[in-house]
């Protein structure tokens, strides 16, 4: 399993894992909702964005705030990845493919229009 497919939407670590510290930088790099739970039984849900590291926090958007939420990383006791992540299956191919065949639309038309 390649690290993209290990942390996607479903995904869900604890701290005492392993492998828990580069969950949350994955976590960072996500592109979809992830809900994060703190020792005092706080469970934040929204868009991971940074990890501070002069302050060793997780910023977070969460999802009915406007805000934005420093969560200690120590206070961290569980991260999930919760929401789609918006770029999955969408690649830089995937991308030029589609402008490609695109281009070809449009001069297939210009040729016809030509005739």
């Amino acid at each position: 399993m390649s690290e993209s497919e290990k942390y996607s939407q479903g995904y869900t670590i604890e701290a005492q894992d392993g492998d828990f510290l580069e969950a949350m930088e994955a976590a960072v790099d996500y592109r979809g909702d992830t809900t994060i739970e703190v020792k005092d039984g706080k469970v934040w849900d929204g868009y991971l964005f940074n990890y501070d590291e002069g302050e060793k926090a997780l910023q977070v958007y969460p999802k009915d705030d406007p805000s934005i939420v420093a969560i200690p990383v120590t206070d961290v006791v569980k991260v999930s990845f919760t929401g789609k992540d918006t770029a999955s299956g969408k690649s830089w191919e995937a991308w030029a493919k589609k402008k490609g065949e695109e281009r070809e639309k449009i001069k297939a038309q210009e040729v016809d229009e030509d005739e």
